[in-house]
């Protein structure tokens, strides 16, 4: 039976819970549930207003997600009667786009079983809900027939941080007929470079083969070291990993590559930790760097110290593209952060969405990044 709006759904349930012959009542909640799988119901969503359901015996459930900072010990889905239909009823823009889990008995995590739609996190892959008012990036999905650039493996025994760095470099279909190409240096690289999280590779292809950007280098850099990730020592205000990569990392991609070695032609792109990193290099590298791709900056680390260096700091010479979302995504720091920007003048662009601090949210935004930076001449 398919069920046009919220309030027809919750008619019916209160129905079904009048039924006093539990097999009755059993029976009427089967067929209600294979009516919201034949049209793809799950969770159900009318407007703003949203039913997350779940069947299944537990002393609790709960949907939690980028909506509430991921915490089993938020409001719980309600049981209805003794059945094992639970439902958590919450309302979100029509825009957005979300993140969450099943937690069962505060402890049991998983994915909606009834959820489809999957987006892959650092942590493993979650349930993913689109409101009707979303639109997905078209670049995020490897299209038939587009060709695929290369991607070579490499390290660099790196003086100023000690260890040897792992990268990967993207070059694009028909580099071997192409010069004095932009490069953008991208931290947290290896989850920006699969498929199922950042999905840049797919991006550049896309957007390059469409005449969207001028065909350019990436330069992936792996913050993992002898199985460690050291992202939160590199990212925090490291002057070391700007020597790195500045004085050690570009020289030698632009030694071993048909580089553009002009400022503007270079950028530095990262995510939460990476985005902090981003604006860092502005400060520390802008000999080097012009374009600054800042997603979801985690400004709070370090003490907060990035905010009051800019505030100290006469306006650089940069170009910024930053990002955030709406679910609790480091929203206050980053207007912060944005209000020194106006303050000082500067040239920027930001892009607030309806999302949290999630691999779709980060990887539906490169198309505007990387076109704001280096668009199709």
């Amino acid at each position: 039976m398919p069920y046009e709006s919220f309030t027809a759904l919750k008619q019916h349930l209160k129905q079904i819970r009048r039924m006093e012959d539990p097999q009755v009542r059993d029976a009427a909640l089967d067929e209600l549930w294979a009516g919201l799988h034949t049209r793809n119901q799950f969770p159900f969503v009318d407007g703003q207003s949203v039913a997350f359901l779940y069947r299944g015996e537990a002393r609790s459930v709960t949907f939690t997600g980028d909506f509430n900072s991921w915490d089993p010990s938020s409001a719980h889905a309600k049981r209805l009667d003794d059945t094992d239909l639970w439902i958590q009823e919450e309302s979100f823009p029509l825009d957005a786009r979300l993140d969450y889990k099943v937690v069962l008995d505060g402890s049991r995590w998983l994915l909606d079983p009834e959820n489809p739609r999957i987006q892959r996190s650092g942590f493993g892959d979650n349930s993913e809900l689109p409101m009707p008012g979303y639109t997905p990036s078209p670049y995020v999905v490897r299209q038939d027939g587009t060709p695929r650039g290369q991607v070579a493996h490499a390290s660099l025994a790196s003086s100023a941080l000690g260890y040897t760095v792992n990268y990967q470099v993207y070059t694009p279909a028909g580099y071997d007929h192409l010069s004095d190409l932009p490069v953008i240096y991208v931290t947290d690289g290896h989850n920006y470079a699969d498929d199922a999280m950042g999905s840049m590779l797919i991006v550049l292809d896309n957007l390059i083969a469409q005449g969207r950007v001028r065909p350019m280098l990436a330069v992936f850099i792996d913050p993992r070291v002898n199985g460690q990730n050291r992202r939160s020592e590199q990212y925090v205000l490291n002057e070391s990993f700007v020597r790195c990569v500045a004085d050690e990392l570009v020289p030698a991609v632009d030694g071993a590559y048909r580089t553009s070695t002009d400022r503007s032609d270079r950028g530095i792109l990262g995510t939460s930790l990476g985005g902090l990193n981003s604006a860092w290099f502005a400060l520390r590298a802008t000999a080097t760097f012009k374009r600054i791709g800042i997603q979801s900056p985690a400004f709070h680390a370090g003490d907060g110290a990035i905010v009051g260096l800019y505030r100290e700091s006469p306006p650089l010479d940069v170009d910024i593209f930053m990002s955030w979302g709406t679910f609790r995504d480091f929203g206050e720091t980053s207007r912060r952060f944005q209000a020194i920007l106006d303050a000082k003048g500067y040239d920027y662009t930001h892009v607030v969405v309806n999302e949290g601090h999630s691999w779709g949210n980060w990887r539906a935004l490169l198309d505007d990044l990387l076109v704001a930076f280096w668009p199709a001449r």
